[in-house]
């Protein structure tokens, strides 16, 4: 276990996250962790502590993860809709915490569409660790930034930025592949490259 990265982890939350990881180990459905946790675990600076677990997944594999968890759950799985957000939610109380699973996720703002496709695209990229024994994926910062940028949450999306930059090319793959497979406007892409003090040509994709 990468011990040095759990312990970026409020204990209860460690221990909740083991505890989600060893009852979905035999699935070989790809899941992730996200939000404050997902930043907390890659060394991004946020303003408190994170609460609660963030897990993603994608809508066909959602009823498979909610079973496996069926004994911590708080509610059922239900479609939610706003005027940004889509996806299932189900929460669950696991060693105390809050974990929310959320599949099938998309955001829209103006001049942009995202959908968070574990599978196919942010899985592969994503960094692994482990808890309780058993293997963890974390959203790719790449993620974090789109995600944070299109909900305007400044605090949070500046914050990865400045890690991202400490190395970027690591992160630019995955953010070239995000960018490809969905829709920014010339608006939000400036945004990422002036976030990123990076040229705009140098998120472009350079898949075949």
């Amino acid at each position: 276990m990468d011990k040095p990265i759990l312990e970026r982890l409020p204990l209860p939350l460690a221990a909740a996250l083991g505890e989600a990881a060893r009852r979905w180990r035999d699935l070989n459905r790809p899941w992730l962790v996200g939000g404050s946790c997902g930043l907390a675990l890659q060394g991004v600076s946020i303003a408190a502590d994170p609460r609660d677990l963030d897990v993603y997944v994608d809508a066909p594999d959602a009823v498979f993860f909610h079973r496996e968890m069926s004994s911590y759950a708080i509610d059922e799985q239900l479609p939610s809709e706003t005027g940004r957000y889509r996806s299932i939610l189900s929460h669950y109380q696991v060693a105390g915490v809050t974990l929310e699973l959320v599949a099938g996720f998309e955001v829209r703002a103006e001049g942009a569409l995202y959908r968070v496709d574990i599978a196919g695209l942010l899985a592969p990229c994503a960094m692994r660790t482990e808890a309780g024994g058993a293997p963890v994926g974390v959203m790719p910062l790449a993620h974090e930034l789109v995600f944070n940028l299109l909900r305007e949450r400044e605090d949070r999306y500046a914050a990865i930025a400045e890690t991202m930059r400490c190395d970027l090319p690591r992160h630019l793959a995955a953010l070239r592949r995000i960018i490809d497979r969905n829709a920014f406007d010339t608006h939000w892409i400036r945004k990422m490259s002036a976030l990123l003090a990076a040229a705009p040509e140098l998120l472009a994709s350079q898949e075949a």
